[in-house]
């Protein structure tokens, strides 16, 4: 038959042959029938070679049972803790593997199946934080994420905080878009290998619509080797940001200051030099490019002082001024404080005219070749008559001989004068 109480029985069995008999008795026990422990699929699993593993199998009895675990085909390096269920260990090949973990209750089992896969330890994927941007409401952004991974593992890309109308490409790390809503946002962008993960965090600023920068251009230069060279380059920004400057293309021996915009120094190499100077606003880029030529060092020109020079009121002078120039530059003359009727020729230095009035001034001669310059500075008198002293000046040539004959007809006449006087 079959039992329906579960009990411990005590049993007497009688046999009898109709004179005599016999008895024999003994416990019978009659249990609940049996339930089947439960496993739980761990699912598929992933190790690296040389990481400490450690997966706790999970398993229930309804009956309470003491249970007992075991498995095959576990990666080399694995095994289970039969009374716990714990697989631990180092796995120590590479491989896909098949694994039967199965538990027992006494009386009946159960078993689980599932794919473990160990690989080589994984390399986190490095990513460079591309520090805080800065950008115009309603502007096109684009901006490449930098991520590299020893592993050649595929990347992909995920990013949090981005200004609204910003997206990150999941392949490329590339974001793009354009964001019409001004503010400040904290960004996090992540980069992901499948098995590890990095992130940096940096603040994207959308600002209001910017103006760029204005440069002026200074046109050709042009140096000597050892001149002292100051230029400024001439800036303006409509929105009072400050500008940062650079330079590329200067001759060797100048810089720009990054501030002030100021390109100086001593050029020390001859050349022609394609220059360009870039001004930026945090917002804008812009340039300027221009010419400039450096010459060998020049030789500034040599100016003789004619001395002091003397004249008389509307009589005819000629002055030459004595200027040479050792590197054979064109030189142009110039003069200040001449007195009034007498001029310079600039290609010349003749200084010539007709005194107009009587005056003593300081006169400077300047001689130029078109890089350097030199002065000289005399005093010129001009007198109603010829001064004594110049009677016996010598070198006086054709125009000291009729001055001379001016003095000498002075003098009759006033012997003449003289003469009539004592007769009367």
């Amino acid at each position: 038959g079959t039992p329906t109480s579960a009990a411990t029985y005590s049993v007497i069995i009688t046999v009898d042959d109709g004179e005599d008999s016999a008895s024999v008795s003994f416990a019978w026990n009659v249990t609940d029938p049996n339930t089947p422990p439960v496993i739980i699929d761990p699912g598929a699993q992933a190790s690296e070679t040389g990481v400490p593993v450690s997966l706790l199998i999970s398993a229930t009895d309804a009956d309470g049972d003491p249970l007992s675990y075991s498995a095959t085909g576990l990666p080399p390096g694995l095994s289970i803790d039969a009374g716990t269920g714990i697989v631990s260990g180092l796995p120590t090949s590479l491989g896909d593997y098949s694994v039967v973990v199965t538990v027992g209750d006494g009386e009946d089992s159960a078993s689980a199946s599932f794919a473990w896969t160990v690989s080589d330890p994984n390399t986190p994927p490095e990513i460079t934080n591309p520090g805080a941007q800065l950008s115009e409401a309603g502007t096109p952004v684009s901006l490449a994420i930098v991520a590299a991974d020893a592993d050649g593992d595929v990347l992909s890309f995920a990013a949090t905080g981005l200004p609204p109308g910003l997206s990150i490409s999941v392949m490329t790390g590339l974001i793009t878009g354009a964001s019409p809503v001004a503010g400040d946002f904290p960004v996090t962008v992540t980069v992901d290998d499948g098995r590890a993960s990095s992130s940096v965090t940096f603040r994207w600023t959308i600002a209001l619509t910017n103006s760029p920068p204005v440069l002026g251009n200074p046109g050709p230069q042009e140096s000597a080797v050892g001149d002292e060279v100051q230029l400024e380059i001439f800036s303006r920004d409509p929105d009072g940001d400050s500008l940062t400057f650079s330079a590329t293309g200067l001759p060797a021996g100048l810089s720009i200051d990054p501030a002030a915009g100021r390109i100086s120094g001593e050029p020390t190499t001859v050349g022609e030099y394609d220059a360009s100077v870039v001004a930026t606003d945090a917002y804008h880029v812009v340039s300027i490019s221009f010419r400039w030529s450096v010459d060998a060092a020049n030789t500034a020109p040599v100016l003789s002082n004619p001395g002091p020079q003397q004249s008389v009121v509307g009589k005819w002078v000629s002055r030459d001024v004595d200027a040479s120039d050792a590197d054979g530059d064109p030189l142009d003359f110039s003069a200040t404080g001449l007195p009034a009727g007498i001029e310079i020729d600039p290609d010349t230095g003749m200084m010539s005219g007709t005194p107009e009035r009587t005056d003593e001034t300081s006169v400077t001669v300047s001689v130029s070749d078109g890089r350097s310059s030199v002065s000289e500075t005399f005093r010129w008198t001009v007198n109603e008559v010829v001064p004594a002293a110049d009677m016996t000046s010598k070198g006086g040539g054709a125009g000291g001989f009729g001055l001379t004959w001016l003095w000498l007809l002075l003098l009759l006449r006033v012997t003449a004068a003289s003469g009539r006087c004592r007769g009367r």
